[in-house]
């Protein structure tokens, strides 16, 4: 009896408690309810027309009154020919930013470190952040015009060298490592800032030992710096894992036209063209569905793989 007492004892308490704490910070709290309110109208509530997947839906019918065809729009999608290529297209771009765009920022982040001067250091990273505040219409125009053959820099430069000039927007033999470049000019310097703000939480005393053992600089970034951010890596790693294949969409818009085709279709341009262009309403959200699928599907593995590495992860 008198543990039923001081549990309903302790239970009043906790709750005056976290009154007394809503109370005090209610500041906090009301400054939260913008970002609860984001969340809950653009990343919840949409889940409920997910079921527009299962269903045959027209945009003269309400959603909840749309006749439901089960995995009928799944079957298409898996039989469609520009779905397997979209699908492959995304794998293979996606592929390529790992490999070549997520070292990118962790490089030069390393390279930025290792200024001592702090006013070129300042000025060099305000230059390198500049391309991620220009929107891609507007380095979609840049690059047409460094990359036509009437004119394009980068032809001009090679006609120097008295060779044929090489039409890189009418060929989809370069399109996806325009991509990749193009991708990593733009966001590696606003991707060093937390590799950059993790080094500055490094231990100075850790570099003052290595030097005096005699360590040189290389040696000090592959047995301080990189270990000392490892976990920052690993975090990126796998937020980025799990956007491939929803991002880049902007990028594709501006660059992309039907000549490409064949090695430029991603998935979420093919949700554009099914859905706004084609008015395949129900067979888009099947093909978005399964995109976040499988983007949830690489998260999981990516965490899952982390850990047993012996890191952290993010779940």
């Amino acid at each position: 009896m008198k543990k039923a007492v001081d549990d309903v004892h302790y239970k009043k308490l906790k709750k005056n408690q976290l009154k007394k704490q809503i109370v005090n910070n209610r500041t906090y709290y009301l400054m939260l309810i913008p970002c609860i309110l984001f969340f809950i109208l653009i990343k919840y509530r949409p889940l409920y027309f997910l079921q527009v997947a299962f269903k045959d839906y027209r945009i003269t019918v309400p959603v909840d009154k749309a006749k439901w065809v089960g995995l009928k729009y799944f079957v298409q999608l898996f039989t469609s020919g520009d779905f397997i290529l979209a699908l492959k297209n995304t794998l293979i771009i996606a592929f390529y930013r790992i490999v070549f765009g997520f070292p990118a920022p962790i490089i030069l982040a390393l390279l930025l470190n290792e200024l001592k001067l702090i006013k070129f250091k300042k000025i060099t990273q305000t230059l390198v952040y500049l391309p991620h505040f220009i929107s891609w219409v507007v380095i979609g125009g840049i690059l047409r015009s460094f990359l036509t053959t009437q004119g394009g820099v980068i032809n001009l430069l090679i006609g120097l060298f008295n060779q044929e000039p090489v039409g890189f927007l009418t060929s989809s033999e370069y399109f996806r490592g325009i991509l990749v470049v193009s991708g990593i000019w733009k966001e590696v310097g606003w991707g060093t800032i937390l590799y950059l703000a993790a080094m500055t939480g490094i231990n100075s005393s850790l570099y003052e030992s290595a030097t005096i053992d005699g360590a040189n600089r290389f040696q000090q970034i592959l047995h301080i710096t990189l270990p000392g951010i490892t976990y920052v890596i690993v975090t990126l790693l796998i937020i980025q894992v799990g956007s491939l294949l929803t991002t880049g969409y902007e990028q594709i818009f501006v660059l992309y036209n039907p000549i490409m085709k064949s090695k430029g279709l991603i998935l979420p341009y093919y949700v554009y063209e099914q859905g706004l262009s084609k008015y395949r309403y129900s067979f888009a959200a099947a093909a978005g569905l399964f995109n976040s699928m499988i983007a949830f599907i690489f998260v999981f593995s990516s965490d899952r793989i982390s850990k047993k590495l012996g890191q952290k992860g993010i779940f």
